[in-house]
């Protein structure tokens, strides 16, 4: 799953401890990316992210 928000990126990582697979920048957009694997795991974080947000 590609995450272009950096606040988004600094949760799944540093408070659900999910490692990204790489950061770079989309070649066409110029916009930063951190990529992660699609698992169960990232799935409840957005889950649990998406109450956070509101």
């Amino acid at each position: 799953m590609f995450v272009y928000s950096n606040r988004l990126a600094r949760y799944l990582t540093n408070e659900r401890g999910i490692e990204a697979i790489t950061t770079a920048i989309n070649p066409t957009s110029r916009r930063s990316f951190t990529l992660f694997e699609r698992t169960d795991t990232l799935a409840e974080a957005l889950i649990e992210y998406s109450k956070l947000s509101n």
